[in-house]
């Protein structure tokens, strides 16, 4: 990497900040997360001409079509983004106290599975099962999705599973779990992830944690889950569907209109 660097005479030209993090890497998958860093701070030419990261053992046959030069960058990308979750890994086993539930996710959780409500993470961190074993609420879920799926062939969507923005694992868990997506709310604190909710079709609460004002996306944020029982997201949940309802009707409609004036 620093050869290349060299060689195009470009060192990275400014600083990465929590901002950056939260506006431009939040949600992503590690590896598309590392490119986005290497393109924000102006690397050498070939990281510039990727927009995504292609796993050579997932993925060889798009892998193949890449330039040399390109493929080194990805090699690169990959190394960095294991680098970055070494770091994560010593952290979390170093500083466990810093691990913390987001306030009322526990209650909520217990709430849903005494309702015999079915639950589902949908993450694009590998580290996603540790993390929950870590706070012990691993066993409140129905089914995880986390990065160790994304790349990998899904049956239920018949193709490779794409990480957020892109609504993969979020269909890919209402599959998993049996349900459509009418049937499902989701909760994102990522701008990434709310995207993606609204593209899989699910009613979606943004958790806007750092109190960002970018989650506007979401049909309903919150500052945190306190409070938010399961009537409460049964309400919203209906509430979006008779809209979403309401919305199709009115453009049938106005299409039988137009249909009766051609």
């Amino acid at each position: 990497m620093r050869e290349f660097i060299k060689k195009e005479n470009e060192l990275p030209k400014k600083e990465f900040t929590w901002e950056d993090y939260r506006s431009i890497v939040d949600g992503k998958p590690r590896y598309d997360g590392a490119l986005l860093i290497l393109r924000t701070l102006k690397t050498f030419k070939p990281i510039r001409e990727l927009t995504k990261f292609v796993d050579w053992e997932k993925d060889p046959e798009s892998f193949s079509k890449l330039t040399n030069a390109q493929q080194a960058a990805m090699r690169e990308v990959k190394r960095l983004g294991d680098v970055k979750n070494a770091y994560f890994s010593d952290y979390l086993d170093s500083h466990p106290e810093d691990v913390e539930i987001l306030p009322g996710a526990l209650e909520l959780l217990t709430d849903l599975k005494r309702m015999g409500i079915r639950v589902a993470v949908a993450s694009s961190s590998k580290n996603t099962p540790r993390v929950l074993q870590h706070v012990g609420i691993y066993d409140l879920f129905d089914v995880i999705i986390s990065g160790h799926d994304i790349g990998n062939e899904s049956d239920h969507l018949e193709r490779l599973i794409s990480g957020k923005p892109n609504p993969d694992i979020f269909l890919e868990a209402v599959k998993r779990m049996g349900l459509e997506v009418d049937q499902c709310v989701g909760f994102e604190d990522a701008e990434a992830g709310v995207i993606a909710i609204k593209k899989a079709g699910l009613t979606c609460i943004g958790v806007d944690t750092e109190r960002g004002g970018k989650l506007t996306a979401a049909d309903v944020v919150v500052m945190n889950l306190k409070g938010l029982t399961t009537e409460a997201l049964t309400h919203i949940h209906d509430v979006q569907n008779k809209y979403a309802r309401r919305i199709v009707l009115e453009i049938n409609k106005i299409r039988d209109v137009e249909n009766q004036l051609k």
